[in-house]
């Protein structure tokens, strides 16, 4: 499991997400414009949750030893 979930995260880096090391991105997440997210080091991100970011000129970033809760919204 903690093995595909940082192969998540490191193709998230081919759709132009910033990303650290050591993240894990579990499955069912939805991200909307991952160009402009970034991911600080030791990042988990667990299942259901949703990034949606409205503006190609914003920026989300998510700080280094952060947790994103199952079900949680970025809008």
């Amino acid at each position: 499991v903690l093995i595909l979930g940082r192969l998540r995260a490191y193709s998230l880096k081919f759709r132009g997400t910033h990303v650290g090391d050591k993240v894990t991105v579990a499955r069912h997440c939805s991200i909307l414009r991952p160009w402009a997210l970034k991911l600080g080091e030791r990042v988990t991100i667990e299942s259901d949750v949703y990034i949606k970011i409205v503006r190609d000129d914003a920026i989300l970033h998510i700080g280094d030893y952060s947790f994103v809760g199952r079900g949680c919204e970025f809008d």
